[in-house]
């Protein structure tokens, strides 16, 4: 299991809508530009999820409230 994002270095976080009927929009990495994976999907506020990405090349983690329909 990985720790929590915030005992993580490179952590940050941003609102947006990312989800859509074309799925999920995989973020650039901000330090490596690489696709980002997303690595986990959790509970936010009502009818929104945080959702963590992670670069695989960097570790770099980004996290994004999505709200879902």
């Amino acid at each position: 299991a990985l720790p929590p994002a915030t005992a993580r270095t490179g952590v940050s976080m941003q609102i947006s809508h990312f989800i859509n009927r074309d799925g999920i929009k995989h973020p650039k990495c901000a330090v490596c530009d690489v696709s980002m994976w997303l690595a986990r999907v959790e509970p936010d506020k009502s009818d929104h999820d945080k959702c963590t990405f992670e670069c695989p090349v960097c570790e770099n983690v980004v996290v994004e409230i999505a709200k879902y329909r």
